[in-house]
């Protein structure tokens, strides 16, 4: 709306009425001209002037209300600021017509519609807040609010004289919630009234960190059906949210904390939520003819739209299902005769599947935490997983297995079962039948009597297959439905829909391999008490999130089915395990994450929670060639089950190890010391340089890290300077931290390293005036915990010839950064052009495996060997050097070292890109990587934290480092494709411009 006065028109009522000087913000609005004052001794308050002049007893009506709720503690709303004469309000002529001018105080927080990133606590807190109100309503009343009033959705009816506005699929949208109201109009007006809030929309609520702070513009409040406010809350709280129903869950469950509701109530929600969106667009399309010019109705139309047509795709029994859940509720009503009906006819496990023997059953594990399970080739494949069903039964001496019910399992870890929530990625991992893994062409018979609703073949990989659906119906009446799985094709030709079936009669066989979707021959055994308006296929596996509510949808099988009951997904398994490790481990030992991760199984360049919850893992460098290799696996197999001992007996592949590692050495690095970690290969290499030189000073980086025994932590800053370290020994001399960004000399790269080489003269001298040289200068060829810091060019050079001139030897610690992770060089000792004496390995030496090696020079090694041996019980037994074998040859055949350059460098760019501001810093080589953020020159560890604390609930794991926690680092296995890497990307930067924009 165009303002028919002047500013200046403006201020001079302010200064005259209100005693106010200042500032004037123009803001949006429905109806009144709003604006934002900044006054002169620091105060804001916001200034609404009517568009037309209003009824005194309707400002009267908002400012009663508004002086009711100031009772109450729990909400915070405008406080009215009084005229110098005292009044609430002033009318004046502004534009030629009167108009009513009050001021309010400002409410401060960001506007619901402004968090683009919103949390579990947003949506509940919403719903809490919107409740408070309703509830400190019970007691005030106004004439004014038993208005008439087309907002107020007791009064929508007028929708459908005006629905022709709408064209083609949105006119089939708001005709469908239209029915809906018009069936429900009765109900509505039967529920529950009072004044309500009436207009909890995205730009009237107000946010404060995690939570609702306020509530704004009660101009809509109207006396009608209570539950009417909550529907309005959902249908503005939950737009441009991937998936609503879920958000509108939180918000209802939120809403009936506080304001407990009736299930009546409960079920008239999804029909009200649409009703309020079709009110909202059909607003808009009628405001865009008569106010073409105005954006205030378009902005709210456009995501509207969007959401009323996905409102519209949901069924109608699920969201009530699950939204009566998220009250407590049962999710049906049927739900208790259901259960009890199945229990009172319980079949045995021999009259529901007929072979040619009687079954001896027992119960199996397949959850995704089994030690049954192994690798996804094996599991997914149906011969192998047969052979391995085979072993267990032949083990536990039965003929059949089963089980599954609300298992979390493995085989729907896929792009099929991703669901994107309101929060981040789910995926539908819980099972909701019960399995019977018996022969192919066992007869399934059905339970109870009933009918044939469905048959259906769904041939795709990992589905169904052959399937058929039967109802049943309970001594009342209420129907109710069973699902068989995996039959065979032929099962399907037999029977049709309508048919019906007898208790005993055969349903179908169970099918082979290639019919029933490629998996081992199984029948998949279901009991659906609602199918929630499905016509043709049911889920068989249900989001975590859901459990609660699917396992009254589908209740246990082994209701129906006589079987021994076995454990199912317990959810709190989480705390038990927390609870466990703070008392049998050490304190000092930290889990990551302030949600800490339960994990259970890995595959190459992901890991898997205990809910089947699928992470790219950003952060694990240690499983260099990915988690659960199958090459590693099956070289850690092969040889454990040949020998394992230790290294004082001649065996070829210590030979063969320390040849090919070797190999990827420059001369005259050319003698390999094997162990059993980064931290034991450090230990040696420093022991070596001591005994050799007689001297025990060494020279390290500011922030470096060398390992956990003590002679490493001496020489580790990141250690020895941090959380309760004792600072630096005498033995130690530190150098600088390098830091081209933001340390004591700052600029590119090819700027610096001879400003921060040189103060290793001043520690030389030092050393030299006390009669004592170094021993060793030791370094990381790139800094990890020091915040993934490159080293400035020729800063190594210089080091190194200082140090050999001095009589020392140098080391370089090559733990984190070895074996192609660079990408351009093997070791990124050589991005510096340099040769150490010494060269320390550990952590992807052996994919997980406790694998270290020292590898040094034959002088080095000749000098040492001074008569005192050298002995590492484990250190190269055979079953280490298989596996250091093959992690090699896996780098060199699947070019890790090349796809480390080329992904590196793109994931560089593309942060770039997303991150193109001066408070940040963009480094690494490959896929040793990093990111630093600054606020105003100073180190930025709260947003650094909050990104990865987010990402994780993105499903995406990375970590912060740095001697100021403001760095997060990026070090994924090396097997990561650039599909992953997109979607980190995508993820990363949607949370990063919500958090700078906050």
């Amino acid at each position: 709306m165009k303002t028919p006065w002047s500013e200046e028109a403006l201020q001079e009522v302010l200064k005259n009425d209100y005693n106010l000087q200042g500032k004037l913000t123009r803001l949006g609005g429905d109806v009144d001209y709003n604006y934002r004052i900044d006054d002169q001794t620091g105060n804001t308050y916001i200034l609404k002037v009517s568009a037309d002049k209003k009824s005194n007893d309707y400002i009267k009506f908002q400012h009663s209300l508004l002086n009711h709720l100031a009772l109450y503690e729990d909400i915070r709303s405008p406080e009215i600021k009084l005229t110098t004469s005292g009044s609430d309000y002033i009318t004046k002529s502004l534009g030629g017509k009167p108009r009513i001018i009050r001021v309010l105080s400002w409410m401060y927080g960001n506007y619901w519609a402004q968090i683009s990133i919103k949390k579990k606590s947003h949506f509940h807190s919403l719903g809490e807040y919107m409740a408070s109100i309703t509830d400190a309503l019970q007691s005030f009343d106004h004439p004014l609010a038993h208005r008439s009033f087309e907002w107020d959705l007791n009064q929508a009816s007028w929708l459908g004289d005006a629905i022709n506005i709408h064209k083609e699929d949105n006119h089939i949208t708001v005709s469908y919630f239209l029915d809906k109201y018009n069936e429900s109009i009765t109900s509505l007006l039967a529920c529950r009234k009072g004044i309500v809030h009436n207009d909890g929309n995205e730009n009237n609520v107000l946010v404060q960190g995690e939570r609702v702070s306020s509530v704004i513009d009660y101009g809509d409040a109207i006396y009608t059906s209570i539950v009417n406010d909550v529907a309005i809350a959902i249908a503005y709280g939950v737009m441009e949210v991937e998936d609503p129903l879920s958000a509108a869950s939180w918000i209802l469950h939120g809403y009936h904390n506080i304001f407990p509701l009736l299930m009546e109530e409960i079920d008239l929600i999804y029909r009200l939520v649409g009703i309020r969106l079709a009110i909202s667009v059909t607003k808009s399309s009628q405001a865009s003819i008569t106010n073409p010019d105005s954006e205030y109705h378009q902005i709210t139309a456009r995501s509207a739209w969007g959401l009323i047509h996905k409102w519209r795709n949901i069924p109608e029994s699920f969201a009530n299902a699950k939204l009566r859940k998220a009250c407590g509720y049962n999710s049906l009503d049927h739900y208790q005769e259901v259960t009890e009906y199945i229990k009172e006819n319980r079949v045995s496990i021999n009259n529901f599947l007929v072979y040619k023997e009687d079954f001896i059953p027992a119960h199996i594990n397949l959850s995704i935490g089994s030690d049954l399970l192994h690798l996804p080739d094996e599991y997914n494949d149906p011969d192998s997983m047969q052979a391995m069903l085979y072993r267990y039964m032949n083990t536990t001496k039965v003929n059949m297995v089963y089980g599954g019910y609300l298992e979390s399992r493995p085989f729907y870890i896929t792009e099929a079962y991703k669901v994107e929530g309101p929060t981040g990625p789910e995926y539908r991992s819980i099972h909701l039948g019960e399995d019977y893994w018996v022969p192919a062409d066992t007869e399934v018979r059905s339970p109870l009597d009933g009918k044939v609703f469905l048959v259906q073949d769904n041939q795709y990989y990992k589905d169904y297959g052959p399937t058929i659906i039967l109802i049943h119906k309970t001594n009342s009446g209420i129907p109710f439905y069973t699902l068989y799985g995996h039959l065979t094709r032929d099962s399907l030709d037999s029977l049709k829909p309508g048919d019906k079936i007898t208790k005993d009669s055969i349903v179908g066989r169970v099918g082979h391999k290639h019919e029933n979707g490629s998996w081992a021959p199984h029948l998949h055994f279901q009991i659906i008490t609602d199918l929630l308006d499905n016509k043709s296929n049911f889920h068989g596996v249900a989001r975590p999130s859901e459990m609660k509510l699917w396992e009254e949808l589908c209740p246990c099988p082994g209701f129906l089915i006589d079987v021994e009951p076995y454990p199912v997904f317990n959810e709190n398994e989480i705390t038990d395990l927390s609870k466990r490790r703070q008392k049998v481990l050490g304190p000092s030992l930290s889990v990551s994450y302030v949600d800490p991760l339960y994990i259970v199984r890995g595959y190459k360049q992901y890991l898997y929670d205990y809910k089947g919850q699928k992470f790219l893992d950003m952060v694990n460098n240690v499983p260099h060639v990915g988690h659960q290799h199958p090459r590693i696996v099956e070289s850690l197999r092969s040889q454990a089950s040949i020998l394992n001992t230790n290294s004082r007996y001649l065996h070829p592949l210590i030979l063969e190890y320390a040849d090919a590692l070797l190999k990827e050495f420059p001369d005259p690095l050319e003698v390999v010391y094997l162990v059993n970690s980064g931290s034991e290969a450090n230990e040696l290499a420093l022991r070596m340089c001591r005994t050799i030189t007689g001297q025990q000073h060494v020279i390290a980086i500011e922030g470096g890290y060398h390992g956990n025994t003590q002679a490493c932590i001496d020489v580790s800053s990141y250690k020895f300077d941090g959380k309760g370290g004792k600072g630096k020994p005498s033995t130690t001399s530190l150098l600088p931290l390098p830091d081209s960004f933001r340390g004591k000399h700052r600029g590119s790269l090819d700027e610096t390293g001879s400003a921060y080489a040189k103060y290793i003269n001043g520690i030389l001298n030092d050393l030299s005036l006390k009669g004592n040289a170094p021993a060793a200068f030791i370094h990381e060829s790139i800094l990890s915990c020091g915040g993934q810091l490159v080293l400035p060019t020729g800063y190594l050079s210089y080091l190194y010839d200082k140090t050999r001139q001095a009589g020392g030897f140098c080391i370089a610690d090559e733990v984190q950064t070895g074996f192609g992770r660079v990408g351009t060089q093997f070791w990124a000792f050589q991005l510096q052009g340099v040769l150490p004496d010494i060269v320390t390995l550990g952590k992807p030496m052996g994919n997980g495996h406790p694998l270290g090696a020292v590898v040094c020079t034959r002088e080095v090694a000749e000098q040492f060997n001074n008569g005192m041996e050298f002995f590492s019980t484990y250190g190269g037994n055979p079953v280490s050097c298989a596996i250091g074998l093959e992690v090699l040859s896996i780098v060199k055949d699947e070019g890790l070292q090349e796809h480390a350059r080329n992904l590196g460098h793109y994931t560089k760019a593309s942060l770039g890109d997303i991150l193109n501001k001066v408070n940040v810093d963009i480094r690494g080589e490959g896929l040793f990587l990093g990111v630093e953020f600054l606020k105003e020159d100073r180190p930025d560890d709260q947003l650094a934290e909050r990104l990865v604390q987010e990402m994780r609930h993105q499903n995406i794991l990375l970590s912060t480092d740095g001697p100021d926690h403001n760095v997060i680092k990026m070090k994924p296995p090396m097997c990561i494709n650039k599909k992953d890497i997109n979607e980190f990307l995508e993820r990363f930067q949607r949370l990063y411009k919500a958090f700078d924009i906050a």
